[in-house]
């Protein structure tokens, strides 16, 4: 049997996706499938989380800027050939995709998209969601996210036997081994570092800062929360566009604490430190970090949601709320005072931690493109 050859482009390298691709390649290994991985640098130059995978292909991207619109080219036609199979984002802005849909046309080669199937920051009606939904199907294979993509692409005429719902994660045994390692002592001191009594209640918001994250919103529910409970302190953990308009709050009320950044167990600290886990904005691999520290997270409906969404639970690993600030502030006072529910749901976000895993991410993926390849039909 000869050996099947699949390429990933992918527009960059995050950090977080470094540990996936590595365990993807030695899992496709066991099937006799060599996996290649290229990848360029995002437009955004300050992202601060971009690293170079030394095994895979790093092939400078081509951008160009238009008004609001950025698009890329990926100059990687020399290491499609060859392949039985190519996997790339489902991205307007990369013209490498236009130019597979040729190429599968002519030729054998399949292709396979991996991603969310539309924009959901965007409207459903906008040009370019339409745009994206018109080659949708021009693809032999998809890779959804989560079981919500998958049913977007059932929904839109893409057949189910041709879809493998990945489970999008990441690695987070690191962060669980930090978490545990964490002892009382060492939450009493950063506590009292931050002038925290024992008996006070903590929220911590631990992502980036930036407008889709709703800061104001956490702010405005926030000051309601600690009208009712005087011992109310807000930890915020993270960086980005917004965070001296957060650095001036936390200067005028000292019971916000602005930290900054942290990584590893200088993170898993803060969380340890917190009772729960509030994300005002649009949520996306955040839900990881609430079930592997099982602090529950509360969080507004909003459309502008990841398809990580779909692994949180009203009542079960998180408190799922109206799209109010007063509605928000009250349903976070409820379960700070109820230590009954914190527990309850603590427990889900435990049973939560050991299903969205990145081995079954791996496990997922490896079947999603054995399939792709033993599947004769286009």
């Amino acid at each position: 049997m000869n050996k099947k050859r699949v390429l990933i482009a992918y527009k960059f390298m995050p950090q977080y996706r470094i540990a996936f691709f590595n365990l993807l390649k030695s899992e496709l290994e066991k099937y006799d499938v060599e996996l290649s991985v290229v990848y360029g640098k995002s437009y955004s130059l300050d992202r601060g989380d971009e690293i170079d995978l030394e095994w895979a292909y790093y092939r400078k991207n081509k951008i160009f800027s238009f008004l609001k619109f950025v698009i890329y080219w990926q100059p990687t036609t020399d290491l499609i050939k060859g392949k039985d199979l190519v996997i790339v984002e489902q991205a307007n802005s990369l013209l490498i995709n236009y130019y597979l849909i040729i190429l599968r046309f002519f030729t054998k080669l399949k292709i396979g998209f991996w991603g969310h199937g539309r924009n959901r920051q965007g409207s459903g009606q906008s040009i370019l969601n339409k745009f994206k939904l018109a080659y949708l199907k021009k693809c032999d294979y998809w890779f959804a996210y989560t079981k919500s993509v998958q049913e977007y692409l059932i929904l839109n005429g893409f057949g189910q036997n041709k879809i493998s719902v990945v489970n999008n994660s990441l690695d987070t045994h690191q962060l669980k081994t930090d978490y545990f390692s964490i002892d009382e002592k060492e939450v009493e001191f950063l506590r009292s570092e931050f002038s925290i009594a024992s008996g006070d209640s903590v929220a911590i918001y631990c992502g980036a800062l930036y407008k889709e994250k709703r800061l104001d919103f956490l702010l405005s529910a926030a000051v309601l929360v600690k009208q009712k409970l005087p011992g109310f302190n807000l930890l915020i953990v993270g960086a980005g566009p917004d965070e001296n308009k957060l650095k001036s709050q936390a200067k005028a009320d000292k019971w916000i604490h602005f930290v900054g950044s942290k990584f590893g167990r200088e993170k898993a600290k803060f969380f340890k430190a917190a009772d729960i886990f509030v994300m005002p904005g649009a949520l996306g691999l955040a839900a990881l970090d609430s079930f592997v520290t099982q602090t529950p997270m509360v969080i507004p409906q909003l459309q502008t949601h990841g398809p990580e969404i779909d692994y949180l639970v009203h009542d079960i690993n998180c408190i799922i709320t109206s799209d109010n600030v007063a509605e928000f502030a009250k349903e976070s006072i409820k379960l700070l005072t109820d230590k009954n529910k914190i527990e309850k749901l603590k427990t889900g976000c435990e049973h939560s931690a050991e299903e969205f895993t990145l081995d079954k991410m791996v496990t997922n993926f490896t079947e999603g493109v054995i399939k792709c390849l033993n599947n004769e039909s286009r």
